[in-house]
């Protein structure tokens, strides 16, 4: 997970105009994000999520390293449950993964919510051609917190 320097945990808002997300399509768009995105925030950080259609989900990887040094990694997961688009993060070491829900989307673009969770409480995807930014939203210890993440192919 990223806070500040080091949040890895993704998204947040869109002022775009969404609509619910329902499971009449498989993965809801999501699969568009297959394949390999990184991002090298400078010269010594870098963040990457990898996503791959995989058994009726979309399974991936995303990290974060800082001089060669691992400092997050987590699985992914996007599968319908419950006839609900859900995305599912495992950080290593956490003994429980996370699922937060997809309330909203648009063509290339898709915001989850899990108000339980520390940080963030909503994660917000949003595809442009061969460019991905992660939005981050969240509050903890009543601050609000907002963090973008532009990764490319």
């Amino acid at each position: 997970m990223i806070k500040n320097n080091n949040i890895v945990f993704f998204i947040g808002f869109s002022f775009v105009v969404f609509i619910s997300c329902n499971n009449s399509e498989k993965f809801q768009g999501f699969e568009k994000l297959s394949g390999k995105w990184k991002s090298e925030i400078n010269n010594n950080l870098y963040f990457s999520e990898n996503w791959e259609i995989e058994n009726n989900k979309m399974v991936g990887e995303g990290f974060e390293i800082k001089n060669y040094d691992t400092l997050f990694r987590e699985k992914l997961q996007v599968e319908i449950v419950n006839g609900k688009l859900i995305y599912i993060a495992d950080v290593y070491g956490s003994k429980f993964p996370e699922m937060f829900t997809c309330i909203k989307k648009t063509d290339g673009s898709w915001l989850f919510e899990n108000m339980e969770h520390d940080f963030p409480q909503k994660l917000h995807y949003n595809l442009k051609e061969n460019e991905l930014v992660i939005f981050l939203y969240g509050k903890e210890n009543q601050n609000e917190i907002y963090d973008t993440i532009i990764l490319k192919k």
